[in-house]
């Protein structure tokens, strides 16, 4: 996830709809046991719809370019 991605929000308390937003911020802290972060999402709100604490499904898009690392599986000890 990078910031600008783009991403579609599906709020459960509104059901068929979906609503187009953009990563904002990606908040630096990972929690340790579920190795999740929280990110931003900036979505117009004109009709001021979306209150705080409002639950959503969300979809990131993923295409960025990621540099990995790849290792011969036999260079790899258990």
């Amino acid at each position: 996830v990078v910031i600008g991605a783009k991403s579609v929000v599906r709020v459960r308390g509104l059901p068929g709809q979906e609503f187009q937003g953009r990563v904002d911020q990606l908040y630096p802290e990972i929690r340790e046991r579920t190795r999740t972060t929280q990110v931003r999402i900036e979505l117009a709100n004109p009709e001021g719809i979306f209150l705080a604490n409002m639950y959503a499904d969300v979809t990131i898009d993923g295409k960025a370019k990621v540099e990995t690392v790849n290792v011969p599986d036999a260079a790899v000890i258990d």
